[in-house]
């Protein structure tokens, strides 16, 4: 039997990988700094030279150490701001939830909508950046930068409404500094090119070629799309009462017809965009006058917020002491979908390796950092 050595949270730790070495085999070592790799990760495959028999990876490149314990719950927000810049909100919402929870703040509906609108804003601009990567790595120059060119705008939109294109200085607890009234109607546009693209990717048979088949999910311990993409409802939007999606008659979108590979990921991701417009509209609608921030009910306590990142469930667990944060835990949809991205690569080849690695949306920064 094959023993790697794989990083979970920072810990190297031996964990026998069920696979027969024999002497065809050899480690291939992809990274930590490699062309298609955005952030600083190593592979080490197991390979025949082709195919691939087995990943481990190694997140401890890109570790960094936070120090927020023992600080005011408002200089812990930047921090939380900036684990992964392009999922600030569903972050920094996520800890604020959690924050409120245990200082026991009813917050008001209009903050709560505004909160789902950045979070949703920030799942359209992820699914055009993962499948803008999708479409690089097959050398697709005119989708790929015809997909970013709207990530663009939607950035300029939410810089529009928010004053920064990453949610930055937005959340504050039980209150938010921005208004989105009027946002959905900046962002039709946006789905709309959207879906010309789609249209005209499905009627490419090499691009479909490098997807179907790719990277198939068998296992239930996946989260996000990746998850969705199974056939599961997997989705915090439906169950997590940290927002009120089911206020606003949400349902998960699922793909049950292809079985978890890259295709369906891709699938998913397509039509989560016009279900997060759909989710904009209405909780923009539902808007009303402005809101006045809650007074704190209590400086102690243990709360939880949680919510659905672009790739998945995010949360976080957090303890205060006289109003400042005592402990925090934080679990990523990145963090749970690695180790199900490096089994979905077994027997396929490595040319293949990008479009699922990309099809997942894993970032390494959300799972590497510690809070100290």
């Amino acid at each position: 039997m094959l023993y790697e050595k794989t990083l979970v949270k920072g810990h190297t730790q031996a964990v026998n990988t069920e696979v027969e070495r024999n002497d065809t085999m050899f480690n291939f070592v992809y990274g930590p700094s490699a062309g298609g790799l955005t952030e600083t990760v190593m592979f080490n495959m197991l390979t025949t030279g082709e195919s691939i028999k087995n990943m481990s990876s190694d997140t401890s490149f890109k570790m960094r150490n936070m120090e927020v314990i023992g600080k005011k719950i408002d200089d812990v927000i930047p921090f939380i701001e900036r684990i992964n810049g392009p999922f600030s909100a569903s972050h920094s919402i996520a800890f604020l939830s959690a924050v409120e929870d245990a200082e026991g703040i009813e917050v008001d509906k209009n903050v709560l909508m505004n909160r789902i609108i950045e979070i949703e804003l920030e799942r359209i601009r992820n699914h055009l950046h993962v499948t803008a990567r999708m479409c690089e790595a097959a050398a697709f120059g005119v989708p790929y930068n015809s997909l970013f060119y709207l990530r663009e705008k939607v950035n300029r939109i939410i810089s529009q409404y928010a004053g920064h294109r990453y949610f930055f200085g937005v959340n504050k607890v039980a209150r938010i500094n921005s208004d989105f009234r009027g946002v959905s109607k900046s962002i039709t546009g946006v789905e709309r090119e959207t879906r010309d693209i789609y249209n005209s990717l499905l009627e490419s048979k090499i691009f479909l070629d490098r997807l179907q088949g790719n990277g198939v999910v068998t296992t239930l311990g996946c989260i996000g799309p990746a998850a969705r993409g199974l056939g599961l409802r997997f989705d915090a939007r439906k169950d997590s009462d940290s927002l009120p999606y089911r206020k606003l008659g949400f349902s998960p979108v699922v793909e049950r017809e292809l079985g978890g590979d890259a295709m369906s990921r891709l699938i998913v991701r397509f039509d989560e965009i016009s279900k997060s417009l759909e989710l904009i509209k209405k909780a923009e609608a539902e808007l009303g006058s402005s809101v006045k921030p809650n007074a704190r009910s209590r400086a102690n306590g243990e709360g939880v917020g949680r919510v659905e990142s672009p790739s998945g469930d995010t949360a976080y667990l957090v303890k205060l002491s006289n109003g400042r944060l005592k402990t925090i835990d934080m679990l990523s949809a990145s963090s749970v979908n690695l180790p199900v991205f490096q089994k979905s690569t077994r027997n396929n080849v490595f040319t293949d390796f990008h479009f699922n690695w990309e099809s997942f949306g894993i970032w390494i920064s959300e799972i590497a950092v510690r809070f100290v």
